[in-house]
């Protein structure tokens, strides 16, 4: 795969520059209309491959100090009966310490997911009364010291295990407001590798935008269109070539028969290619668009070209000189230049402030490098370069939107017409026509 193929920009740059997800899907829409395939399946790697940063979080659900609460409340409360007690008398905490509980309760089923361990679920849409409901059931008739609270909501979670796969993390973080984020520790390659500030800060920013990758991984699709094979050769291929290829690769389907002849074979061939030209001429129906006969077309002249300029300022104007504009519409051209306007700014001081650092721009070098070990490719400080570059090789050929000139569907037509007619005086040796 190519690493930022998607005009210059990779997964995480991409989140970087636009912050709307609703842009980045008009970018992506654009490109699922045209034939770019392989870009749009890079892309979706990419996001996936960044989507895996999740690997390297831990889970806070606001108790990592939870035996200090449970110590503190023993030298006061006891819990009886299922009640939290003060004095012989339920205390006025006992709701929120049953909320306590479940919380306990939820972080141990995050946990045991990590581990392999798994509890059944399914089928329960309110997710914290349920865990709620089974605390309090447990809880209902038991009576102990507070000091031992995790070791009895322990012995409750080890219950409610199941052999059955069951995956809950993801809706009870969702559910109680847990978050995920980056330890000051992890383990790599059976080491424990400490995680410096710069990139925790880095890891976080795409840990809390976990949902718009998980949103785009579902959004990008890259074969929109059903893209027609003309004896097995792309429309969009072919219709690149210049007219005369076609007749040569109808008589390259007779190649065989000199060397088997068969009478079902040549018919065979015949039928094949017959489908062939007919496919060719509805492609061309839909797909093609001769200039002058269609107002559909939108693309740019030179003074039209001229005057976006115009608008620019001096080194928006000189990146832009140059490049093929009869090549795009004007709806082609404003996301090309929605796209400078974002990655034009991408410095060492619009990453300090993203992420909330301070970093030079050679430090910025280290942190990219090290940033790849937890899953994040490809933030760069050379995405204007790669954009430049893209905008020469990335071909918008839109599926209802290939234009030809006169000249050349002319002769198209003409082999079209010359291949027919060998193919209506093609018989076997000895048939009768």
């Amino acid at each position: 795969m190519r690493l930022g193929g998607f005009w210059g920009m990779t997964a995480p740059v991409l989140l970087l520059a636009f912050h709307d997800i609703g842009e980045i899907k008009s970018l992506i829409s654009s490109m699922q209309r045209t034939v770019n395939t392989d870009i749009l399946d890079d892309l979706k790697t990419e996001f996936y491959v960044l989507s895996k940063v999740s690997d390297f979080t831990v889970v806070d659900t606001g108790l990592n100090d939870a035996n200090a609460i449970f110590i503190r409340k023993a030298n006061t409360c006891t819990f009886e009966n299922g009640h939290l007690m003060v004095d012989g008398a339920i205390s006025q905490q006992d709701a929120e310490f049953t909320g306590e509980l479940t919380r306990l309760l939820a972080e141990m089923i995050i946990k045991g997911e990590q581990k392999g361990k798994f509890v059944n679920l399914d089928g329960n849409d309110d997710i914290v009364l349920t865990l709620r409901l089974c605390v309090t059931r447990w809880f209902k008739d038991k009576s102990f010291s507070l000091l031992k609270t995790k070791q009895m909501v322990r012995a409750l979670y080890r219950s409610i295990a199941t052999a059955k796969t069951c995956l809950n993390s993801a809706k009870i973080i969702e559910a109680f407001g847990f978050k995920r984020v980056i330890p000051d520790s992890i383990m790599l390659n059976g080491e424990v590798v400490k995680i410096n500030a710069s990139v925790k800060a880095v890891c976080s920013y795409y840990v809390n935008r976990l949902d718009d990758i998980h949103e785009l991984l579902h959004f990008i699709t890259s074969d929109p269109m059903r893209e027609e094979k003309i004896l097995d050769i792309s429309f969009f291929d072919l219709i690149k070539r210049k007219p005369i290829s076609f007749f040569y690769i109808v008589l390259s389907k007779f190649e065989i028969a000199k060397y088997k002849p068969s009478a079902n074979l040549i018919r065979n061939t015949v039928d094949t290619v017959w489908d062939g030209v007919n496919l060719y001429k509805e492609c061309i129906n839909k797909h093609v668009k001769v200039y002058g006969e269609s107002e559909s077309i939108d693309t740019m002249t030179y003074e039209f070209f001229a005057e976006l300029q115009s608008a620019f300022s001096k080194e928006k104007r000189l990146f832009f000189t140059g490049i093929q504009y009869a090549d795009f519409t004007s709806e082609d051209f404003a996301q090309l230049s929605l796209i400078y306007d974002r990655v034009s700014v991408l410095s060492a001081d619009y990453f300090n402030h993203e992420f909330g650092l301070h970093l030079s721009k050679e430090e910025w070098l280290s942190v990219f490098k090290e940033v790849c070990d937890l899953c994040v490719y490809g933030l760069n400080f050379h995405t204007l370069a790669l954009f430049k570059s893209s905008i020469d090789t990335t071909t918008l050929t839109f599926a209802d939107n290939v234009k030809k000139d006169k000249e050349y569907m002319d002769s198209l037509y003409k082999v079209l017409d010359d291949v027919e007619s060998l193919l209506s005086t093609m018989r076997p040796i000895g048939e009768v026509l």
